[in-house]
């Protein structure tokens, strides 16, 4: 037992200092890339990144054409709001947020939390494909906390959300 402890730690001393991932990640498959998110979440984050990579997703998002019913629980009431339909760029960002985020999160405009954890994300129209059906392109960084917090693993460490390295 002490040997396999011994050698975890010996091949944790040979690891490299800092974590090289790539600087841009482009999912180019818009039918279901937003699929294969779940597979960052194994990234590791145990050391250093030299780079915080970037993300861009393709992917089909068509508007809501009907306004959100959202419930708030409040004293034992639920109060039902009507919600503005989304864009369809905040479509695409929910849908990548579904790959990247824990089920438990709000389900509907899910930036603002994934910019809480230095995500950046941005949408852009590339074309439309259909009748109100547009490709979009979603950008977003893949920070430690993201990872982190994929993995369901909220404890403090390293703020790397205000990292100023922005390569597009």
């Amino acid at each position: 037992s002490s040997s396999s402890s011994s050698s975890i730690s010996s091949t944790m001393d040979s690891m490299p200092e800092e974590v090289i991932l790539p600087h841009h990640v482009v999912m180019n498959f818009p039918l279901d890339s937003a699929g294969f998110l779940d597979a960052l979440r194994w990234w590791p984050t145990e050391r250093p990144m030299r780079v915080v990579p970037n993300v861009h997703l393709y992917t089909f998002a068509r508007a809501d054409n009907n306004p959100i019913l959202t419930t708030t629980h409040n004293n034992n009431n639920d109060d039902e709001e009507e919600e503005e339909p989304r864009t369809a760029m905040e479509v695409a960002i929910d849908m990548v947020a579904d790959g990247l985020l824990p089920e438990y999160i709000a389900t509907k405009r899910r930036a603002k939390y994934l910019n809480q954890l230095g995500c950046q994300v941005r949408a852009r129209e590339v074309r439309l494909v259909a009748p109100g059906k547009m490709v979009i392109r979603v950008s977003f960084r893949v920070t430690r906390s993201l990872i982190r917090t994929m993995r369901g693993d909220f404890f403090e460490e390293e703020d790397d959300t205000n990292d100023d390295d922005d390569d597009d």
